[in-house]
């Protein structure tokens, strides 16, 4: 009988192995699945904001092949002298700064997809007009408030990409957008190079423009933009959306609130961003990033293209200059492909260095060429200018994307919004005056010295990249921010940190705590008994059942997710911020390792590093008030280990024995932490089991965990 028993069990064994393993197989390719979704999902949206940037990248080029026609004599056509050229050339920059001073307001209240149904027609009728129109003084108005729409789509699909991108793949991600936007310049080029008449070219940019309308339909608000609007429940649902079913939603979600929670005070309306964004925390970041952006738009990228074909003929080249700017746009497409092939490999920083160190040798080559046109007769070197341009844009495409996505990147999700709107209303208006000047410029120095001034500029971006530019390959926009806000709060904090440690000592109890002390960090964060009450008597009885359970049951239940916020009510919640502004000593926002040694010491403890590192590994990431709520979240489900339970009952049994006297028990909960009441006490013990006034914490856990033996026995 006993061999048939073994055998038995012996065969259930491998059948239940062989479960297992046919489980982790469907779990696999269920994760395989999900990825896939989560890709097609971020593709989605990916191409659909490709669409939007395309529409943004026409205005760049239409001035770069239709200026030769507009002042050319033509009858029963428009003529521009040189003045309105050159306002013709570079009014969309302007329009693009007030474009981004409308952007940034409009992002902030309505959310990149709301103000993207509102740039998307404007720029369709803008087109459409300029197609039709019978004046130069409303080609002008209208060319101006095609900038205008030109800055609210360029910011509002760039912020979208780079909200809604994965870590894995925003680099990439955002990238795209910038191919996409020389995609749209070289499709200006393309049908230019066809000899159309300047007004069919405007009816084909009004067509572009209404591409991605329908697409935006199906894509979801950005879950960062909910969260600042106090949406949770919308931006997990948006989340969940772009992600598919993923089981670390809850984690990334508690991240984002998390980083918007730290900064609400801050955060919120347009005042309040520019609030954050000139504070001292966030000037370095902004001076770098502003340093950046104004070297870019005067390295020569926007005059050049403005007036690329104007800019050719007159280095007398032997090769049709419409041509030219074809190979032109399609290098700055080739260098952003190329762009997007490594910048996941390399990061951000070399891609910055690197090319415009080669732009600035280009345009330096290009007004050698110049110079020695207009002194001396020029033989043999007729393929510099063409050679020199096409490899500045082709540089220029590997290079400007990361500057880019590093805007985005390096400012804080506080004033992301109006801070990615100034930088483009810079950026344009640094576009606006190279663009405006570059004529004047030219007959006042000569085109080789305009050049040189270009050559400058990129000299300069590369030194700002090489001494101060850092690294953010492969780093959540979180990690980036939280980063970046504890370097700058140390350095603030290290000066007072010792006084104010000393004026907390006086504000807080204090209590002898044993030497023996748990490892778990939430043991220290909140009172461990006060955890282990409140936890509902079903959990046990839940948990029970969840055992018994079949396992795929058990394994579904594991991979599904909710919002931690929906797990407490507000009273709960507002406690466990006390709890959190309690351990956070420094008042950053965060606790770190200086912030529980501190504690611990106002508590009579001395903890070693070692310690404190074990206790900071319990968290997966930086511990935000999020963080620190979704932690207790875990907990109070019931997903601790009895040990762990046990430990926590441990701090307080100086003997080492399972036993704690319920009268010291009684004094701690009501003296420590989040104290208790006389009331609540007596219903603990009501409970509890209690034998000659010792309170056993080690069957107390045996019956959070599994129930009281009588119900077991039924």
């Amino acid at each position: 009988m006993k061999e048939k028993e073994e055998e038995e069990e012996k065969e259930e064994e491998e059948e239940e192995k062989e479960e297992e393993e046919e489980e982790k197989k469907e779990e696999e390719e269920e994760k395989e699945e999900e990825e896939e979704e989560k890709k097609e999902e971020e593709v989605v949206a990916g191409v659909v904001m490709g669409l939007v940037q395309m529409a943004y990248g026409t205005n760049y080029g239409f001035s770069g092949v239709t200026l030769p026609q507009l002042t050319r004599p033509t009858p029963g056509e428009l003529l521009l002298d040189q003045r309105q050229a050159a306002l013709f050339g570079s009014l969309m920059s302007l329009g693009a700064v007030a474009g981004t001073l409308v952007c940034g307001p409009l992002l902030v209240k309505l959310g990149q997809r709301a103000t993207l149904f509102l740039g998307l027609p404007v720029s369709i009728a803008a087109w459409l007009t300029i197609a039709f129109t019978p004046s130069v003084w409303l080609l002008q108005v209208t060319r101006f408030i095609l900038g205008m729409t030109a800055s609210l789509l360029n910011t509002s699909a760039c912020s979208y990409v780079l909200e809604i991108a994965h870590a894995k793949f925003r680099g990439k991600m955002v990238g795209s957008m910038t191919l996409a936007a020389n995609i749209g310049t070289l499709f200006v080029f393309f049908i230019g190079s066809w000899r159309l008449s300047w007004r069919q070219v405007a009816i084909a940019c009004a067509i572009l423009s209404a591409l991605p309308i329908p697409g935006i339909f199906l894509l979801p608000d950005s879950p960062r933009w909910l969260v600042t609007r106090g949406c949770e429940v919308k931006a997990y649902r948006a989340l969940r959306s772009i992600r598919g079913n993923q089981g670390n939603l809850d984690l990334e979600l508690s991240a984002i609130t998390g980083q918007v929670t730290l900064d609400a005070r801050k955060s919120g309306g347009v005042k309040q961003q520019l609030e954050v964004l000139f504070h001292m925390d966030t000037l370095r970041v902004l001076w770098l990033l502003v340093s950046l952006t104004l070297f870019l738009a005067c390295c020569g990228i926007i005059p050049i293209t403005a007036y690329l074909v104007p800019i050719l003929q007159e280095a007398n080249t032997s090769i049709d200059p419409y041509t030219i700017g074809v190979v032109f746009a399609g290098a700055k497409v080739l260098g952003i492909i190329i762009h997007l092939v490594v910048v996941d490999k390399l990061g951000r920083r070399p891609l910055v260095i690197i090319p415009f160190f080669i732009c600035s040798a280009c345009t330096t080559a290009y007004g050698v060429y110049s110079f020695m046109l207009h002194t001396q007769r020029v033989t043999g070197f007729y393929w510099l200018p063409y050679t020199s341009l096409v490899l500045f844009n082709f540089c220029n495409g590997v290079g400007t994307p990361s500057i880019l996505t590093l805007q985005g990147e390096l400012l804080p999700n506080s004033c992301r919004a109006v801070g990615l709107a100034l930088l483009t209303c810079l950026l344009m208006l640094g576009g606006f005056a190279s663009s405006y000047t570059y004529p004047m410029t030219a007959s006042a120095l000569g085109q080789h010295g305009a050049f040189w001034i270009f050559s400058l500029f990129s000299a300069a971006l590369v030194l700002v990249a090489v001494l101060a530019l850092p690294e953010t390959r492969g780093r959540t926009l979180e990690d980036i921010t939280t980063t970046q806000h504890r370097d700058e709060t140390r350095s603030s904090h290290r000066g007072s940190l010792s006084s104010h440690n000393s004026s907390s000592l006086q504000e807080e109890p204090s209590a002898s705590i044993p030497s023996k002390a748990p490892t778990p960090l939430l043991q220290h964060h909140y009172h461990p008994i006060h955890l282990a009450y409140h936890t509902p008597k079903k959990t046990a009885s839940k948990m029970s059942s969840r055992k018994a359970g079949k396992k795929t049951v058990k394994k579904r239940a594991q991979r599904a997710t909710s919002n931690v916020f929906a797990m407490f009510d507000q009273a709960q919640i507002q406690e466990f911020k006390e709890a959190f502004n309690m351990i956070d000593q420094n008042r950053d926002g965060f606790i770190d390792k200086d912030d529980l040694h501190d504690m611990l010491a106002s508590l009579g403890k001395n903890p070693t590093d070692e310690y404190l590192e074990g206790m900071m590994n319990e968290a997966p990431g930086p511990i935000n008030f999020t963080m620190f709520l979704t932690l207790f979240g875990d907990r109070l489900q019931g997903t601790d280990p009895e040990d762990v339970i046990k430990n926590a009952f441990g701090c307080f049994d100086e003997t080492n024995q399972g036993y704690i006297n319920e009268d010291y028990l009684r004094d701690l909960l009501i003296s420590m932490g989040d104290r208790f009441t006389d009331e609540d006490v007596d219903e603990m013990y009501r409970e509890a089991p209690i034998k000659n006034t010792m309170f056993d914490y080690v069957e107390f856990t045996r019956i959070l965990k599994h129930g009281a033996k009588d119900l077991e026995d039924q």
